[in-house]
């Protein structure tokens, strides 16, 4: 039987045990599956990144391009920095970087990117 913390005290002071000082409070359970609930909602478990979104939709975005250069990292500044295999390449993909960007901002979970930084190599 769980008894008010002054109680224990009182009841320990009597038998001659420490006191309890704690700050921790009694907190009633939580059913599991609002648990769950608030964790996959949280930590968004079960959607698509802004990575996976990119690399299923890559081929749509670029077209022809597509099998030139492939994505690396998004950074936090919201910077999408793409490999490409020679500096032509580059300089074709450059021409088209606003169109791709739009196309890119259009995806879900993608609006955050402003700007592709092409890097050849």
């Amino acid at each position: 039987m769980k008894l008010p913390r002054r109680t224990e005290n009182l009841i320990a002071e009597f038998r001659g045990l420490p006191l309890n000082y704690s700050r921790s409070i009694d907190r009633a359970s939580v059913p599991l599956d609002s648990l769950i609930e608030v964790l996959t909602e949280r930590y968004q478990i079960g959607k698509l990144t802004p990575e996976e979104t990119l690399m299923s939709n890559w081929k749509n975005i670029l077209g022809d391009n597509a099998h030139r250069c492939s994505p690396i990292r998004i950074d936090n500044n919201g910077v999408l920095v793409v490999s490409v295999g020679n500096p032509i390449v580059k300089r074709e993909l450059l021409f088209q970087q606003k169109r791709y960007l739009e196309a890119i901002r259009a995806l879900e979970g993608c609006g955050h990117i402003q700007e592709i930084r092409f890097i050849a190599g």
